[in-house]
């Protein structure tokens, strides 16, 4: 996964973006002979009350990419629901 801030856009701009990259990478030949598309979630800073709710939007958004077909960009709204935190699998003493 990756995130990409975008200083300069938000809504209509930001999901517009987005759906260029998922174009852009659906027409690449990233992989002889195979298909490589991506699953986009958007979330506007406004939606957000501090960095790891946005984080948890944004993520959330990609997972309703997801679950609507892949290969699609889905926005968040304020009714998306984060899923629940995944336990930290390295030891925090590393």
């Amino acid at each position: 996964e990756f995130v990409v801030l975008l200083s300069e856009s938000e809504g209509e701009q930001s999901l517009a973006v987005a759906e260029d990259l998922r174009r852009l990478i659906e027409a690449a030949s990233l992989v002889p002979e195979a298909a490589v598309t991506v699953s986009v979630g958007v979330c506007d800073v406004a939606f957000a009350q501090s960095t790891e709710h946005w984080l948890e939007l944004s993520d959330a958004a990609l997972y309703l990419a997801k679950d609507k077909g892949r290969n699609r960009v889905e926005a968040a709204s304020v009714d998306i629901r984060p899923a629940p935190a995944i336990p930290a699998t390295v030891p925090h003493w590393r």
